[in-house]
């Protein structure tokens, strides 16, 4: 702990407490004296005493064990049905869920997702049960098999230059509508295995969640998304490897 003085100094654990305690003390005192415009001063209160950092991360640990792209998602629904239910536990009267709106969007609800290497070893890469955003928003149900191309980003005519893509998946760190339009309706790709560039130094195991235009969904087939310390190995692996260099040498007795 730092002193007023400025100087690191070694505090005996008794002081370390009551420093600690009149800390509390003197943030309660403040506390107390807050008020909020849209309640009275009573009611704001008993707000105050029952809130809980603790059990609002509680409730947001739980929302997010349910993934929810839209709002006719089957997730989206469970979130519904879970609010409503801790509503009623805490005393709120007449909550119902009006279930006659409808979603104006495409309705999509991933079920199963799994991204295999099956050549030279056969391993799983990432699965949907894994993380719920490993597959992008309005990809199509299907199963693709081809051999992977890294394209760079994948969003510029030039990162295509002596490539061709057609019938395989691409690996790219571009947006993936954008690369969905350049390699799979342009040049005939499977799909896509995208990563996130841009954070990858900083977060290398983050995995992205992307998602594809819905308006073209009938058009586009799938992407992938994969940590950035995993696309990094597998780009590794698709580098071309140099050649050796042939060497002769001649030697004449002298």
């Amino acid at each position: 702990m730092r002193s007023l003085g400025g100087k690191f100094d070694k505090e005996s654990p008794m002081r370390v407490l009551l420093r600690i305690a009149t800390l509390c003390l003197l943030a309660a005192a403040a506390g107390g004296a807050q008020e909020s415009p849209f309640v009275s001063e009573q009611t704001f209160r008993l707000l105050n005493g029952e809130l809980s950092g603790d059990i609002s991360y509680d409730h947001l640990r739980h929302l997010t064990l349910h993934h929810s792209p839209n709002g006719a998602s089957r997730g989206f629904r469970a979130k519904m049905r879970w609010i409503a239910e801790r509503a009623r536990e805490v005393g709120l009267e007449e909550v119902r869920i009006i279930d006659d709106l409808r979603y104006s969007g495409v309705g999509w609800t991933p079920i199963s997702a799994d991204l295999w290497i099956v050549s030279p070893d056969n391993r799983r890469l990432i699965s949907y049960d894994e993380a719920a955003v490993a597959i992008a928003d309005y990809s199509r149900s299907g199963t693709w098999e081809g051999e992977l191309t890294d394209v760079g980003a994948g969003t510029r005519e030039a990162d295509y230059q002596d490539k061709d893509v057609k019938g395989r998946i691409v690996l790219a760190s571009g947006s993936p509508s954008g690369v969905m339009e350049e390699a799979v309706r342009k040049r005939g790709a499977l799909g896509i295995v995208s990563y996130n560039a841009s954070r990858g130094l900083n977060y290398p195991d983050q995995i992205s969640w992307t998602r594809l235009n819905s308006r073209s969904y009938k058009t586009h087939t799938f992407a992938f998304s994969i940590s950035y310390r995993a696309a990094m190995e597998l780009k590794q692996r698709l580098a071309p490897r140099p050649r050796p260099w042939n060497e002769e040498a001649k030697l004449e007795p002298a």
